[in-house]
């Protein structure tokens, strides 16, 4: 892999609604496990929610795949849901 970042912003309080603008370059090479995704406020994971908003698995994905996903306390590991999506540029 030729580079690594990582980003992480905490929000000042709880914002139950807003917009979220993200702008990503997903790197898709073999061993690469890029993602964005959002966690709860309150509790441990899964209990608190995740929402995987886009995935990359770079040992089960083609490089025109994203995936995402939900987790919670009654489903986490990507069995509520894991929906492939096709890269509109690029398929």
């Amino acid at each position: 892999m030729k580079s690594c970042c990582s980003f992480y912003w905490q929000a000042v309080g709880s914002e139950p609604y807003g917009f979220y603008e993200v702008r990503a370059k997903i790197p898709c090479v073999r061993g690469a496990w890029s993602a964005i995704w959002m966690l709860g406020k309150d509790g441990d994971w899964p209990d608190r929610g995740e929402i995987d908003i886009t995935e990359w698995f770079g040992a089960y994905s083609d490089e025109y795949t994203l995936t995402s996903a939900v987790h919670n306390g009654v489903f986490s590991g990507g069995d509520l849901a894991n929906a492939p999506t096709s890269n509109p540029l690029t398929a």
